[in-house]
């Protein structure tokens, strides 16, 4: 590889060169490192690197020598382009020798697998010079000197391969291995869908049958050694399954029709096989089968599935590790054993089914369920019940879909599969017990989290195979909680509970579940459960607490349970650790049962004032209390009847106004925060509650006139004291977003409320309140949103209409778009302010033509010109929506009709310019179809949509890959569709032109 040179000069650059490599490994300091490290570097790229490499593996050193051989894929890597043949036949040639040279010396593993890598380099460079790359490796190493490539690249059989490879040593296999293993890994990190790589994967599909006649014969090599001490000879099979492996990642990267092509590798599984039964190759073996059992089955012949559960049944060593595990071993070994076993399953699920009632499958079935058996808990301990549970889900998913494409219908397999998922069931119950106090402790966060997830995947099952299951099991749990219940086996109750919470949203409520439910809730279960002597687990009180929350609507059905679950629930709140768990179980009981409560309202109030007056109760608990109270005071039959419960709620929230008004006084910033945030919160929840149910009817036909009780008298001023505590909370910490966020959700809650009502608020209040906004208020959109939701809730009769309101809106929204400049300066504004114009439309197009100035019409729409032209998508979006509902306005008055024509004469010319520098290539791909919108919709309703287009495709357009004609024709097509539903194509494609691209993406 070198050319001769002056020696003294090589000496002396050499000695430099080995010195900082040496210094680096013993250096310290991190700016000396980085210099070395920098100087290395820019040795490896000069002219004198391919010289230098040649002393640097002449060196004793390893570390010297290492470095060598990374000089030399660093210089391949990066001259490989001015390289011509003869130059790099010379490299190859050097290449190999030196290879050769190294293996002589008993060079360590290091070195020569950077070697290798450095001859992978060479081949993905040049492949075509060196095809045959294995064999032609082979054949020098035999020789012990560069053998001739012409021989190599004349065919061979593996016989000769054979022969060959009985000539070389232990470390002269392990290195044709690393070769044979790096070039597969390598060549897989290139693109290999690419055509410009096709050529090179050709060739490498070449050198397939030398590789497998390689591994094949280091692993029956390994095989026939018998003294388990010859660690060198074992270490060949390790090394030659890896290689398959990577052979096996290859083959199924690149396969497509053609089977017979990895024949050749599927010859190899036999041998691989025959690995499990060899202690030294078992673990490698088992990884790499349960690779191909997860990920490439399409390699496997019948008779390889065969073989594996022949021996999962009959191999005495099989038998052991799986005994092993059911003791609780889970040593490495064990587990990969586990590993092979599930994926010998999960691959063969089908075939288990069809013969589900065979005796080896029923004998395999049950070694499956064994696994779940293993002692400890989940993750902390059992370490391989994570993977079981893995295949079961896998099997209840595939008889999911057997149910649903009616393959299970008269099935003679149905029965008994179904008896193996109640089982599973069974045994994951088991497995989901919460350990005692002083075992929990003990874990760390990943242990917790592990077996968390575990109790979350086999709701997941039980979830999934409820359908194909049915009410015979919710009926078996409903039985198996009392049994648990009458011996007081607390734990054996909590993941009963846990198991029915999971179902609350699955179960149909037939009778069978019902009658269950009510057997359930008629037990002992609450007076046990709230029994100061029953010492019960917090976390099933937890359980049960939630419980009640989750069949809220059953308790709707049965309100003879209601009382005991109300009373388990407010002993409940004592409780630190389940209050905040019971306030949302009240808080779904009191919506769902609302009218059967209004009897107990006053208890609620009363028990409510006991819970606030206490410290220990946290805003959240009260909050989902108050929402509670405030669904049974709406189904108070009249306002009259609601104002005086509402007052006291308002009492109750005004208390926690005093706190924010002394921790103001304090200057408690972050006491007051918390204070004025949680009243604001709980003022939502109340105002949530107070919603209507969404089942309630509509009466179209009522000439009942609406209530005007909110608005004099009594509850007037229930409004104004509302409005007061939100206004002054509002300006005291209007620099908080979350107080932002939650004052525009509380000011937002009645717009969706189709009658009066104590928080549906005069149009103007909350006009006054978007008016607070600026452009440095946090999450400012929220508030730009509560004036988009006020016009749609006074969009259309019966409301009332708002003109003065949408006005000063408007005219408020403008001076935030002059505060911000642009719309890419602040693209949140510039969203909503849009997103308010186009609300606006159509009822209330007469704000923006008649009550503003034609300067102020011409900013309204350059602004949303502007916001469509601009690269931030939600506000391009945004305006999108605008144009293409200003454009499509139709049955305007006379004077609006002059007004839009007007404008469009105005504005089109603009308007097809943007759209036409964006479908032209200017927008992102993304956007394209948001342009398509408006442009549908200029084309169909404005006869003079062509001439503007064609202004803006001959002066507009700054693409300069589109050509005259190409032009014409988008134009011809775009006109000829007149907004059909094509024209999105049609951009596209002139899209893609404009950016110069020949294809589209699938």
């Amino acid at each position: 590889m070198a050319s001769p040179n002056s020696a003294s000069n090589q000496s002396r650059s050499s000695q430099n060169v080995n010195e900082l490599i040496l210094e680096l490994y013993r250096a310290s300091d991190p700016r000396r490192i980085d210099q070395i490290q920098a100087t290395l570097q820019e040795i490896q790229r000069s002219n004198e690197a391919w010289r230098l490499a040649d002393t640097l593996l002449d060196n004793e050193d390893e570390k010297v020598r290492f470095f060598g051989a990374l000089t030399l894929t660093v210089k391949l890597n990066l001259d490989w382009q001015t390289l011509d043949e003869a130059r790099s036949m010379e490299i190859l040639n050097g290449l190999i020798t030196w290879f050769i040279k190294l293996l002589a010396r008993s060079t360590t593993a290091l070195v020569l697998k950077k070697m290798c890598g450095t001859l992978v380099a060479f081949f993905l460079h040049f492949s075509s010079s060196w095809e045959r790359c294995i064999n032609h490796l082979l054949r020098s190493m035999v020789a012990g000197t560069l053998a001739p490539i012409n021989i190599a690249e004349s065919a061979s059989s593996p016989n000769q391969t054979l022969l060959l490879l009985n000539n070389l040593n232990t470390l002269q296999n392990s290195a044709l291995l690393w070769f044979t293993t790096i070039l597969v890994d390598e060549v897989q990190k290139i693109d290999l869908n690419s055509a410009t790589n096709q050529a090179l994967l050709a060739r490498v599909k070449v050198n397939l049958e030398d590789a497998a006649t390689i591994i094949h014969c280091n692993i029956q090599k390994s095989l026939s050694y018998q003294d388990e001490r010859s660690l060198d000879a074992y270490s060949l099979g390790p090394e030659a399954i890896k290689s398959f492996q990577s052979w096996v990642t290859f083959s199924h990267k690149i396969f497509l029709t053609s089977e017979s092509s990895f024949d050749c590798l599927r010859d190899l599984v036999p041998v691989v096989i025959r690995c499990l039964d060899f202690v030294p190759l078992f673990e490698s073996a088992c990884e790499c089968l349960s690779d191909i059992l997860g990920n490439f089955t399409i390699l496997l012949r019948k008779e390889h599935i065969q073989t594996l559960f022949a021996w999962s049944s009959q191999s005495t060593a099989a038998k052991e590790r799986y005994e092993g595990l059911l003791e609780g071993d889970f040593d490495f070994e064990l587990l990969a054993f586990g590993g092979l076993l599930l994926a010998l399953a999960e691959a063969s699920i089908e075939d288990l089914v069809q013969s589900i009632e065979e005796p080896n499958t029923i004998a395999f079935m049950q070694k499956l369920h064994g696994l779940l058996h293993c002692p400890g808990y989940p993750v902390a301990e059992d370490e391989i019940c994570t993977l079981t549970l893995e295949f079961w889900a896998a099997f209840v998913e595939h008889m999911i879909d057997s149910l649903f494409d009616g393959r299970s219908t008269g099935a003679s397999w149905a029965e008994p599969v179904r008896i193996h998922i109640v089982q599973v069931i069974e045994e994951c119950w088991t497995k989901i017990h919460i350990p005692p106090a002083e075992i929990l402790t003990s874990w760390d966060a990943h242990m917790i989290r592990g077996f968390k997830t575990f109790r979350k995947d086999t709701a997941d099952i039980l979830q999934s195979s409820y359908t194909f299951l049915g009410s015979e099991i919710f009926d078996k749990l409903i039985s198996l909680a009392l049994k648990s219940l009458s011996e007081e086996a607390w734990l054996d109750t909590e993941a009963t509970l846990y198991y029915l919470n999971v179902l609350n949203d699955t179960i149909a409520f037939d009778q069978v579940e019902e009658l269950a439910l009510c057997t359930l809730f008629d037990s002992t279960l609450f007076i046990l459960l709230s029994s100061p002597t029953s010492n019960v687990p917090g976390k099933l009180c937890h359980s049960a607490v939630t419980l009640i929350g989750n069949y809220s609507t059953f308790f709707e059905q049965h309100l003879e349970y209601l009382p005991a679950a109300l009373n388990f629930l407010f002993k409940s709140l004592d409780s630190p650790a389940q209050a905040s768990v019971a306030s949302k179980s009240i808080h779904l009981l009191s919506k769902s049962c609302r009218s059967a409560l209004t009897a107990e309202l006053g208890v609620f109030l009363s028990q409510y004032q006991a819970i606030a007056n206490s410290s220990a109760t946290d805003s959240s608990t009260k909050q989902a209390i108050l929402g509670g109270m405030a669904a049974i005071i709406q189904a108070l039959p009249t306002d009259r009847d609601r104002i005086a419960p509402l007052e006291q709620l308002l009492a109750f929230v005004e208390q926690d106004s005093n706190i924010l008004g002394v921790a103001i006084k304090e200057r408690d910033i972050e006491k007051a925060r918390n204070a004025g945030l949680g009243v604001l919160q709980a003022l939502v929840e109340i105002g949530k509650g107070l919603q209507e149910p969404e089942d309630t009817p509509l009466d179209l036909e009522s000439e009942t006139p609406a209530s005007t009780f909110w608005n004099e008298g009594q509850g007037a001023q229930f409004q104004e004291r509302v409005v007061r505590a939100t206004e002054y909370i509002f300006d005291l910490l209007s620099g908080d977003g979350d107080v932002v966020e939650s004052a525009c959700q509380f000011v937002r809650i009645g717009l969706t409320e189709r009658h009066p009502g104590p928080f549906v608020f005069p149009p103007e209040i909350i006009a006054n309140f978007v008016l607070k906004s600026d452009i440095n208020t946090p999450r400012v959109g929220q508030m730009l949103r509560t004036a988009c939701s006020l016009i749609t809730a006074h969009n259309s009769p019966p409301s009332k209409r708002i003109e003065r309101e949408a006005k000063l809106i408007l005219q408020h929204l403008m001076n935030l778009t002059r505060k911000i400049g642009g719309p890419d300066d602040d693209p949140e504004i510039a969203q909503w302010v849009v997103e308010y114009f186009t609300r606006l439309m159509p009822n209330y197009i007469g704000v923006i033509f008649e009550h503003s100035t034609p300067v102020e019409i011409e900013e309204i729409f350059t602004f949303a010109l502007k916001c469509l032209s601009g690269p931030d998508q939600m506000p391009k979006k945004s305006a999108s929506t605008f144009w293409v509902s200003f454009l499509g306005l139709t049955d305007l008055s006379e004077n609006h009709q002059s007004l839009f024509q007007q404008t469009m004469t105005a504005i089109g010319p603009g308007l097809s310019g943007v759209l036409i520098e964006g479908i032209g290539g200017g927008c992102a791909r993304s956007m394209i179809d948001v342009l398509s919108g408006p442009l549908k919709r200029l084309v169909a309703r404005h006869p003079q949509s062509r001439k503007w287009l064609e202004d803006a495709l001959k002066t507009g357009l700054r693409a300069v890959k589109a050509g005259e004609a190409q032009k014409r024709v988008f134009l011809a097509k775009v006109i000829g569709l007149r907004g059909g539903r094509e024209t999105g194509d049609v951009a596209r494609e002139f899209w893609l032109t404009c950016r110069g691209l020949k294809f589209a993406y699938a």
